[in-house]
This record gives structure tokens, C-alpha cells and sequence, in this order.
């Protein structure tokens, strides 16, 4: 399970730009990525794999060193289920294995984020055929998901941070030049509903029709805030941008973009940082192209 969980984990890069050092791992954890990596893995994949990135300090607002964990997509695509994730969360602290010879967990050597992917939304339920209701809410397929909040409470009592997926590609809200609703209309109901379900995260993917992730950035903030005002705990959040066309490559849609953020999205309290590339996939072609991108 440990080796399943981190080669379908997604590749990730870091947001901002600067002269890179690498820092190695400690023994144990290093000891442990080279037998979880293929042994056939390249030599630029294997490095990355067992270092850290760290770089000149960061802009305000993004992510200092890459995020690490496991996301739903590259091993399940759409099938996914409340069920599904808190069997990933356990997974993730799992201790069956043993680095050194003590019980470890993915969790203790640093894969702390668990997150869903595509196909949560009841497809089809919301306005003109959408997965947002009026107010722009995004709705849930509870047959699969009966209880975010509670699956979120029971991911953070295992100690994991609980990521969420906006945007969607399947049965996207976008058909061609067409969209099922107005561009922006799902923004800030998904920003609520990102803060008030739990979730420390979102992946904003580019099939739908709201790719102005610096605007959605903002209402997170904005939605953060009024959370805390009401008494609940500040929680940093944090955003992937993965528009994934170069013309949104620092987050911005030429034709949508937010006055506030106008070098680029991402820039939120908790964290941003932007994913350069197509899905992740097990050959060197989608190793060697995205990685070449973010050193």
C-alpha cells in the first residue's frame, strides 16, 4: 500500500522562482523513498524523489517548498467515494511498513495531504443542468458522499490535511464556447463551501467556466475571515492552480482576471503554488516534460 499510494501520487511544483538548493533527506526517510521508487526510475525522477526543494523566501502568499501526499485521480479517475477517502487517509498512516526497523507511516516521512479529485458533484441537479444551485452552491452527490464535514473532521483527527477538487472535468459546467452557468457564478459559493466543509485545500482545474483562480483566491480569504469572525479556528488554506494552458500559467485567465492579484493567482493566506503540465502519468514522457518545467 505504501508504494501504491506514493507512485500515483501527483507531481507537484512549487510557485515561485529562484535559484534552487537541494536538501537530503535523513537516512531513514531517504532509505525508504529509494524502495518505494521503480527501480527502473530516471535519474532526475530518483532526485527529486529524495530530496526537498528549498529556495530563496517566497512570495507572500505562496507555498515555501512543494506540498506532498496522494490524490484520488491517477488510480481511481472518477471512482471515488467518502468510503474510498477515509480508506486513503488510513492508508496514509498506515505503519505496517518499517523504515530502520521501526513502524513508519507515509504521514511521518512528510505525505500529509490527502486529496479527492474528480466526481463528488451531483452531475446534472443544479441550474440549467449544472452541479451549483442557484446561490451557487456546489451540490454534492451524497449517495457517495453522505457527510463532508464529518469525513473531514475524521481526516484531520488522523493528523492529514484534507484537499478538495473545483472546476471539474466531468460534467463540466462548460460545453465548448457554451457554459451552463455565467462565468463566476460558482465562485464564491465555492469558497464558502471550501472553508466551511473543512477542507485545507482545493485543486482548481481548467474545464470549467471559472479559471480565474486570483479572484477565487480572494473569496477564499474573504470567506476564511468571516469563519473566524463567527468563532471558528483559523486554518491556513491553500490553492493548486491546474488551468493547465500556458496562457493561464501564473494563474490568470487573459480575459477574466482580478484587479487585486495582477501578477498572478494562487496568492492566498494559506498557500499557493501552480501545477505546470498534464496529469501525472508512470512514463518518462510525463516525468521528464513537467519536471524539466520546474527546476
Amino acid at each position: 500500500m505504501m508504494a501504491q499510494l506514493l507512485l500515483h501520487a501527483e507531481l507537484l511544483a512549487v510557485t515561485y522562482r529562484g535559484p534552487a538548493a537541494r536538501l537530503p533527506l535523513p537516512a531513514p526517510q531517504a532509505s525508504a523513498v529509494r524502495r518505494m521508487m521503480p527501480t527502473a526510475a530516471p535519474p532526475l525522477l530518483l532526485a527529486v524523489g529524495l530530496a526537498v526543494a528549498q529556495a530563496a523566501p517566497p512570495l507572500p502568499g505562496r507555498l515555501p517548498t512543494p506540498p506532498a501526499g496522494w490524490r484520488s485521480w491517477n488510480q481511481l479517475g472518477g471512482g471515488i467515494s467518502q468510503e474510498i477517502m477515509m480508506a486513503m487517509a488510513k492508508g496514509l498512516t498506515d505503519k505496517s511498513r518499517t523504515v530502520g526497523g521501526k513502524p513508519t507511516s507515509l504521514l511521518e516521512l512528510g505525505f500529509d495531504r490527502l486529496g479527492m479529485d474528480d466526481n463528488w458533484q451531483a452531475c446534472g441537479l443544479g441550474v440549467n443542468g449544472s452541479f451549483h444551485d442557484a446561490q451557487g452552491v456546489p451540490l454534492w452527490n451524497l449517495q457517495e458522499f453522505p457527510n463532508v464535514t464529518r469525513m473531514n473532521a475524521a481526516i484531520h483527527a488522523l493528523g492529514l490535511n484534507s484537499d478538495w477538487y473545483i472546476n471539474n472535468c466531468i460534467c463540466s459546467e462548460k460545453r465548448g464556447s457554451a457554459t451552463l452557468v455565467p462565468v463566476g457564478f460558482s465562485l464564491a459559493g465555492n469558497a464558502k463551501a471550501l472553508v466551511e466543509l473543512g477542507f485545507d485545500g482545493t485543486k482548481v482545474d481548467g474545464c470549467g467556466p471559472d479559471r480565474n483562480v486570483s479572484r477565487f483566491a480572494e473569496l477564499v480569504d474573504e470567506a476564511a475571515a468571516k469563519a473566524v469572525a463567527g468563532g471558528a479556528v483559523a486554518r491556513p488554506i491553500t490553492i493548486e492552480d491546474c488551468n493547465d494552458s500556458p496562457t493561464w500559467d501564473r494563474g490568470l485567465d487573459p480575459g477574466n482576471q482580478s484587479v487585486s492579484y495582477p501578477i498572478g493567482g494562487c496568492a492566498v493566506s494559506g498557500g499557493g503554488f501552480y501545477r505546470i503540465g498534464g496529469d501525472s502519468e508512470c512514463n518518462n514522457a510525463a516525468s521528464h516534460l513537467p519536471l524539466s518545467r520546474r527546476v
